[in-house]
């Protein structure tokens, strides 16, 4: 009955281990995100600073992420791209790799 306490640091250390195999963390962010959007969202979840720039380089580089064109006002400063997750290539990581590697 007193272990609430522990069953949510047991859902919360299941939820990060979920993000890293899993596309729940890109599902959070909605379909249409922005990059910012997107750290924060993993952030929320592992409860860790994300550089947003090497976030970005990771995403590229395992073409993760598709540019719709759009952007979106979010805050001070330029309006920021919108991306899609590119479902083909995501599939296409091996299960036992993460992107946060």
């Amino acid at each position: 009955a007193f272990d609430h306490q522990e069953i949510v640091k047991e859902a919360h250390k299941r939820m990060i281990n979920k993000i890293r195999y899993t596309k729940v963390g890109f599902e959070l962010a909605g379909k249409n995100f922005t990059l910012k959007k997107l750290v924060k969202t993993f952030e929320a979840i592992t409860g860790k600073k994300l550089d947003q720039s090497n976030v970005r380089k990771k995403m590229t580089k395992l073409n993760l992420i598709i540019d719709t064109g759009k952007v979106e006002k979010d805050g001070r400063g330029r309006p920021s791209p919108v991306f899609n997750l590119n479902e083909d290539e995501y599939n296409k990581l091996n299960p036992t790799e993460s992107f946060f590697n």
